[in-house]
């Protein structure tokens, strides 16, 4: 992951939360994956959990229905 991606990955999460959700759909899955692993480490704040996994799985989702349909 690059330096870049980590330091917007930071920013999301020290932001508020409002923002927090609006930057969201900004991050790729591999992002998701690596800023749902820091805050279940560090803060743990249950909001920002649901709402980075709830984007993650919709991500995983669409490419999984995309390959899926591409067989």
């Amino acid at each position: 992951m690059s330096k870049e991606s980590t330091v917007r990955i930071k920013h999301a999460l020290s932001s508020g939360f409002n923002e927090f959700v609006s930057m969201l759909s900004e991050f790729t899955e591999a992002e998701l994956t690596k800023m749902l692993t820091h805050e279940r480490a560090h803060e743990n704040r249950r909001h920002y959990v649901e709402r980075i996994h709830a984007r993650y799985s919709k991500l995983r989702t669409a490419r999984e229905r995309k390959e899926i349909l591409n067989e």
